[in-house]
Parts: C-alpha cells; structure tokens; sequence
C-alpha cells in the first residue's frame, strides 16, 4: 500500500498543475481570432481611436471664421439734466460693430495644418496597430511552441522520476551504488529548474497577451496553430527590393515622416501670411455725442507691420523644413538597413529549417520509453542513459527553437515591411 502511495505522489502530483490548468478558464485561440479581439478589445488602440475624433474636432474648429464683436454705451449722467441713465430726446446712447477680415489666407493655411495634424494623428494609429499587432503575434507563436517544449520536459521528468523511484529501491535493497541514485538526481532537478524558468516565461507572455486582447487575469489563452504552414514559406521569392518599395508604401511611420515635410511647408506658409496684418471693419452709431443727432460711422482698421514682420517665425519655419527633410531621409535610410539585416537573417533560418532532417521530429515520448527500458535492460550504462537523454531533449529543444526563430523572422518581415507579405495565418 505504502509502495503505491509512494508512487502516486512521484509520478502523478508533478502533472496536477496542467491539470488545474486544463480546467482553469481557457481560451483556444487562432491567429485571426486573436487578432480580431485585439483591434476590438485594445484599450491602447481605443484611447488613439479618441486621439484621432479629437484631432477631426480641432479641424472643424480651425474651419470656423472670427466671430463679428459688438459694443453698446449708454450716457449716465445728464448734467444738464442732472438726470441719471437718461433717455428720450436728451439720452446719450452709442453702438458699434466690428468684424475681422482674414488677409493673405491665414484661416484657411491654419485648417490646412489642423488637417495635416490630424492625418499624423491616423498614421500613429495605424502604426501603433503595426507596432501591437507584431508584438501580439510574437506573443502568440512563443506561447504554442514554448507550451511545446513544455510537454518536453514533462515527459523527460516523467521518465526520469520512474527511474528515480526505482534506483532509490534497488539502492536500499543494497543492488545499485549511491552515485548513480544521486547522479540521476540531479539529471532530475536540472530539468526541473529548466521547466520552472519556462512555466515562468509561459506565464509571463499570457499576461501580455491578456493585456493586448484585454481578458480577465484568470484567463488562460491557448494558441493554435497549423505548423503545416512553416513549410509554405519562400523567403527568397521576394527580393530586398521589393520589401523596400513595399515598406515605402506602407510604412504608416514614414508617411507620417513625410507628411512632417508636408507640415513644414505650410506652416512656412502660414508664418508668412501671419506678416501681413489683418483688416477690420467697423459700423457706428451715435445718438447725441458726435458732430450731428444720429450720426453713422463706417470705419477700417490694419496694424502697422512697421518692426515686427514674423520674421523670427519665418526663418525657424525655414530651417523646421530642413529638419523635416533631413529626419525623413534618415528614417528611411533605418528602414532599409533594418530590412536587409531581417532579410538576411530569415533566408539564414530559412536555409537552417529546409535542410534539418525531419526524422528527427519522432515522437518524443516513445524515444524516452525506449532509452527508458533499455536501461532498465541493462542494454546502456547511467552515463550513456544520461548523455542519450540530454543530446535528445536538446535535440528536441532546438528544433522547436528553430521553428520560432522561423516564424518570427517571417513576422519581423512583415513588420519591417507595414504589410502582411508572407501570410502566417
């Protein structure tokens, strides 16, 4: 009875928390589906959704003209009268209205630049998409093939604590020597520590990814994949050139960059028209205070540009030109640097990931009963059993590094590039 206990408690408690897990609040989860709840659910992507409906208020403000001004006086005291707030025939009163021409077009440059603020406000919107969306996908990818490497280690700690029990009882029953109980052991433990550091690293890319798809914390996101689809890819059909003509035209963040040159040039515009005053007209009443009864008035205004010609604005407009000229070429010289590093390092995977033998994805758990029962056979010794062990769960272990290391250097592509150019879906 104590034996079964015993061996309960060794083979059975390790697998209860994928258990607990399994009945825990999940969520299976395509690549489409997860995308479609992000750019549903993203509170990021809502908050600049609101960014962009305030940005298209302030151009419907920029659009709305000078409101006319108007003014009223009233006599207070009569002193001939000596009557207060006097009206009728010897009442004092006076009005006049004013309004503010826009000259050399300032109203209309000024809700040019309102929209030329609110298009760099979409672009951030839809780069923030590209920029969220890659890190939801790398997310997405290290969490199914880090669960992968998970059922590695559960099989290879499975096997060993059989092993482990059994070395303990052929050990107390005098037949195997301490060394070896306690060299398996800590064969044991290692995997053990290994499978803790990836339990933390799973655990860690689910709160990203609850965070980017906003799921309750209990929620446990199970990704699934066709790994059918790594095989369809062709690194080498596109060439560099074509990302970087596909980056030019789809890169929100470099339109952004050019449509700064675009602000730059209006707003040179904008501070020349603000050199030219702007004329006022005005129309007047006055009841008694003016050289005849009832008098009207029609007047003009225009402020003198006698020292003050903007010309301090002009110049720093000049020079924001230049600077949006030069951060533009910049960016996109980046761009294409970044592209042909990505580039070379996915047709470098690509080679590795076509070439590797596919025998080698055998199945891992009847690879580890079988080097399991020769060396209870005494076919192999502890330390050929240990060095099978290790070569084979590496083995195992780089080979799914391998296929996320493929993945996402087809990803990082397509984020390079600000479009889905080689579809992983």
């Amino acid at each position: 009875m104590k034996k079964t206990l015993w061996t309960f408690i060794i083979i059975v408690l390790p697998a209860l928390p994928g258990i607990a897990q399994n009945e825990a609040d999940s969520l299976k989860l395509t690549l489409p589906q997860a995308e479609e709840i992000f750019l549903r659910n993203n509170l990021t992507l809502l908050s600049q959704k609101y960014n962009i409906d305030e940005n298209a208020a302030y151009i419907k403000q920029a659009r709305i003209w000078d409101l006319p001004s108007i003014s009223y006086q009233e006599g207070f005291f009569n002193p001939k009268t000596k009557r207060i707030l006097q009206m009728g025939s010897y009442g004092e009163i006076s009005f006049q209205i004013q309004q503010l021409i826009d000259i050399a077009g300032k109203h209309r440059k000024n809700a040019k630049l309102s929209m030329i603020t609110a298009q760099n406000t979409y672009f951030e919107y839809n780069d923030l998409v590209r920029t969220l969306g890659y890190q939801l996908v790398v997310d997405f990818f290290n969490l199914y093939f880090q669960q992968k490497e998970m059922q590695i280690y559960y099989v290879g700690i499975s096997s060993l604590q059989k092993i482990v029990y059994t070395y303990e009882q052929s050990y107390h029953a005098g037949n195997v020597a301490f060394k070896d109980v306690m060299r398996l052991k800590a064969l044991l433990l290692n995997m053990e520590s290994e499978k803790l550091d990836l339990l933390n690293s799973i655990d860690d890319i689910r709160h990203e990814l609850g965070i980017l798809l906003h799921l309750n914390p209990g929620a446990v996101c199970i990704p699934l994949y066709d790994e059918s689809g790594l095989d369809s890819f062709d690194v080498g059909s596109a060439s560099l050139a074509q990302l970087i003509d596909t980056a030019y035209a789809c890169r929100y963040d470099l339109q952004q960059a050019q449509n700064m040159k675009k602000f730059s040039e209006f707003d040179l515009a904008y501070q020349k028209s603000l050199a030219r005053p702007d004329l006022s007209i005005n129309w007047g009443y006055d009841k008694m205070g003016s050289y005849v009864r009832n008098a009207n008035f029609l007047g003009v205004g225009l402020d003198l540009p006698l020292w003050n010609r903007n010309k301090g604005n002009i110049r720093a407009a000049e020079a924001r030109i230049k600077e949006a000229q030069t951060g533009y070429d910049q960016f996109a010289l980046t761009i294409q640097h970044q592209l042909a590093a990505s580039y070379s390092k996915a047709l470098g995977i690509e080679k590795i990931y076509k070439n590797y033998d596919k025998s080698m994805e055998g199945d891992f758990t009847l690879l580890m009963n079988g080097i399991t029962d020769s060396y209870n056979k005494k076919e192999i010794g502890l330390l050929e059993f240990s060095d099978f062990f290790e070569s084979y769960k590496d083995s195992k272990l780089q080979l799914n590094k391998l296929k996320i290391d493929r993945i996402t250097s087809i990803a990082n592509l397509n984020f390079q590039t600000g479009k889905s150019f080689f579809n992983i879906r």
